[in-house]
């Protein structure tokens, strides 16, 4: 693409000129994005890259920057996986080099995708440096933008952890992104803190340590509850399944109760398919006590509303349906 010449009325190749250029393809492109525009909204990031990094400012590099970073999740969207690591190395960069709270906010996020890719690809020493970069890079940022995409990045770099056998390091993570998490503030990083005290509580359980699990687990509830975003009533079903049974492993059998329900509420209070799911799963798990403790027609009860939210499913789990067929035939 050819630029105007220096001594051309207005003087468009100045830095100003170029920034202003770079910021309106942006907008652009975010308006395109709204609308479903995807094609028109790559060529307007296109444009909004090679007029900010042709700026040589630091706005000009936050600009680039933030549409390098809007780029890679175009191309992820459309599978477009070389194209898409691509942009979020130049995302990287380009934010790192602006130094400004939104340049450095979008080289978080940048470096964190950058690690999903990485440990796709098995790639996992080095995923586990992207996510400690997008760390550093999000708490450095300052913004709740930045905290979210550092948060994401140490729920994954815990998980990655675990996966390796690092058990202790990944107990300290899981904290480190719940902690990171709350400071935000938004519901994407309450969010991400109520999932990562899950994935805490699943580990203390795999560890042994039942007090503890059910201890993490309770606090993704609150986290799951303060969030409110669409996905917060999947998450806190999918969690309250996994308390009632731990409740039973330590023998209280009342809080299980209590947690089965909680679940079965916040599942059917969803469409999405995991929230029905962990809403059936629940009502399983509390209809085995209620049999345990010697009420078979209220576990029946619970039994036949389990089967009613599977069958009202477009695609459920087959072995989901199975086993709740078996325990509606044992509870005759």
């Amino acid at each position: 693409m050819s630029m105007p010449s220096g001594d051309e009325p207005g003087d468009l190749t100045t830095a100003a000129a170029l920034e202003s250029r770079a910021i309106g393809a942006l907008d652009k492109a975010l308006a395109s994005l709204r609308s479903g525009g995807y094609d028109q909204a790559l060529a307007s990031l296109e444009a909004a890259i090679e007029q900010g990094d042709a700026a040589g400012t630091s706005d000009g590099q936050e600009i680039a920057a933030r549409a390098a970073l809007q780029a890679g999740r175009l191309h992820q969207r459309a599978g477009r996986h070389e194209e898409a690591m691509a942009a979020y190395e130049n995302a990287l960069a380009w934010g790192r080099e602006a130094r400004s709270s939104q340049g450095l906010a979008a080289a978080a996020l940048a470096s964190y995708r950058r690690g999903t890719y990485l440990h796709r690809d098995d790639h996992k020493a080095q995923a586990m440096r992207a996510y400690e970069g997008a760390i550093q890079l999000g708490r450095a940022a300052g913004t709740p933008e930045g905290h979210e995409a550092a948060s994401l990045a140490a729920l994954d770099l815990a998980l990655t952890m675990e996966e390796m056998g690092e058990i202790d390091e990944a107990r300290e993570t899981y904290r480190e992104a719940v902690a990171i998490g709350r400071e935000t503030g938004t519901p994407r990083g309450l969010e991400t803190a109520a999932r990562a005290s899950y994935d805490l509580g699943l580990l203390h359980h795999d560890e042994g340590e039942l007090d503890p699990a059910a201890r993490a687990l309770e606090a993704a509830l609150r986290h799951a509850r303060e969030a409110k975003t669409k996905t917060a009533a999947e998450v806190a079903a999918t969690v309250g399944v996994v308390l009632g049974y731990v409740h039973l492993e330590r023998g209280l059998h009342e809080p299980a109760a209590s947690a089965f329900r909680m679940a079965s509420r916040a599942g059917r209070e969803s469409t999405r398919p995991g929230a029905r799911t962990a809403a059936a799963e629940a009502l399983i798990g509390l209809g085995e006590l209620l049999e345990g403790t010697g009420d078979p027609e209220a576990a029946r009860e619970a039994y036949e509303t389990a089967h009613q939210i599977i069958s009202s499913m477009a695609d459920p789990d087959p072995n989901l349906v199975a086993d709740i067929q078996e325990h509606l035939q044992q509870a005759r």
